[in-house]
């Protein structure tokens, strides 16, 4: 993926997994129920001060 990028490619992908995100991602684009809840970079979103969006995600993501 990373070597498409480089070479000015879109590189469109589907996760979950923020970790994998925050390593190849530039911008990540969150929806639920078919509506944009958040676009641009993992800082911004770990940053925003929207926390009903980042809790219920994190918490979504939790070992159980």
């Amino acid at each position: 993926m990373n070597q498409k990028a480089k070479e000015g490619r879109i590189v469109l992908t589907s996760s979950h997994d923020l970790t994998l995100l925050d390593k190849y991602s530039d911008k990540i684009l969150f929806i639920d129920e078919g509506k944009q809840q958040f676009f641009g970079t993992i800082t911004d979103f770990i940053a925003d001060s929207n926390l009903n969006l980042r809790e219920k995600y994190l918490k979504e993501r939790e070992v159980k």
